[in-house]
């Protein structure tokens, strides 16, 4: 799959997606860095990403919500890809290419999982 992908720039303060809505995009970070929060059980995590860094594929691919709100935190340029944009990438990838991408997004899935819980 030979696609040119369009990068977007989004200003420091503009939210990417928000916890709690049904995930409809992939966020590919190419450069900068984010925000992203986390309420859980009434209490609100903050955790920095520096780019690169990719949101929202597990949850786009499992269609779920998204966990946690991403704000931009300077300037981010983003590569944007919509459910069908996902799909049709790991519909056409090579085995290879689809486990990684599967192992990719549980790992990153489970570290935002693990930073942005409380601890105690």
């Amino acid at each position: 799959m030979n696609e040119e992908f369009e990068t977007q720039r989004y200003p420091s303060g503009v939210v990417l997606c928000e916890q709690g809505r049904l995930a409809d995009k992939v966020f590919l970070a190419l450069k900068g860095t984010a925000r992203i929060f986390r309420n859980h059980k009434g209490e609100k995590l903050e955790v920095y990403l520096k780019a690169p860094f990719i949101v929202g594929y597990t949850d786009v691919f499992h269609s779920r919500k998204f966990m946690a709100t991403v704000v931009a935190d300077e300037d981010l340029k983003v590569v944007v890809l919509n459910k069908a944009d996902v799909i049709r990438f790991v519909d056409n990838a090579d085995p290879i290419t689809k486990l990684t991408l599967d192992t990719m997004g549980a790992v990153i899935g489970q570290l935002l999982d693990m930073i942005t819980s409380p601890r105690g």
